[in-house]
């Protein structure tokens, strides 16, 4: 009976999860976070977007990744892979990808991207939060400014 269930769990997360490699459009809901100026931050509503998300199985990211799909549990598989996230308009650019992990259980199929910057979760055809809160913060501030710090939502499609 169990293996009965588990084949039927796998069918169903096959037939839910995109090809290896698949392209979002995403559009930003709310943006919201702070600059740094005249040395303080100050708080700001940053322009709503439109940016394109392009997953890829094979290694195009900085880091190393390995895109073999693991078995976790009877309906949860996980697998490595290279995400680009531009503005909407702007060239596909290899180097600006980074290692995340895509997590397809029965129903959806999630992505989660987390670096030293920025943390990123999106539910393919879906709902995705983004935020960057690490910005540099030693004293005294850099001549070029301090990175922005935001925490942004909305929805994806796959395109």
């Amino acid at each position: 009976m169990n293996s009965v269930v588990a084949g039927m769990a796998l069918i169903a997360l096959a037939q839910s999860a995109p090809t290896e490699e698949y392209t979002m459009l995403c559009q930003t809901e709310q943006s919201t976070g702070m600059n740094w100026r005249g040395g303080r931050w100050e708080p700001v509503e940053f322009t709503l977007e439109q940016k394109l998300v392009t997953v890829k199985s094979t290694n195009e990211c900085w880091q190393e990744i390995d895109s073999e799909l693991r078995q976790m549990t009877a309906s949860v598989e996980v697998r490595e892979i290279c995400l680009n996230s531009r503005k909407f308009g702007e060239s596909y650019d290899p180097k600006a990808s980074q290692k995340c992990s895509e997590i397809r259980m029965t129903g959806n199929v999630q992505i989660q991207c987390y670096n030293a910057a920025t943390s990123a979760r999106y539910i393919v055809d879906g709902r995705f939060v983004a935020s960057s809160i690490s910005g540099v913060i030693t004293d005294p501030a850099p001549a070029t400014g301090r990175d922005s710090l935001f925490v942004e939502a909305g929805r994806c499609s796959l395109v």
